[in-house]
């Protein structure tokens, strides 16, 4: 029941970020506006990080299923990407490390904080 209800407030705050970048024209995607508001609702405890334990080791078990669309959805477009497959590969690589590397920085950062 707890992780229906998790599911339910991430439900409710797309559909609210849906709203905001639709009301102000945001070029945008949605889901980036909904992760600031939850990062916004995590920051001034309004929602703990307690509170989305359940939704969070979900949705991390089950991510390689968020994948198969994707994948599903590049298969028209074998040929082209033989043709420049390596150059959108290489930039996959490379904003997945530094994405990564910067995240740990992020969060030494924080954790030396948590010390002092």
């Amino acid at each position: 029941m707890k992780l229906l209800f998790e599911v339910l407030i991430l439900s409710v705050l797309y559909q609210v970020s849906v709203s905001i970048t639709n009301l102000l024209n945001l070029p945008i995607p949605p889901v980036l506006v909904g992760m600031g508001l939850l990062f916004i609702l995590l920051a001034t405890g309004i929602i703990r990080p307690k509170h989305m334990d359940r939704s969070s080791q979900f949705f991390s078990r089950h991510l390689f299923f968020f994948f198969i669309p994707v994948v599903v959805g590049i298969l028209p477009y074998w040929e082209v990407m033989k043709q420049g497959g390596w150059y959108l590969l290489i930039t996959v690589i490379i904003s997945t490390t530094v994405v990564l590397l910067s995240t740990a920085f992020v969060t030494m950062l924080f954790k030396k904080g948590e010390k002092m």
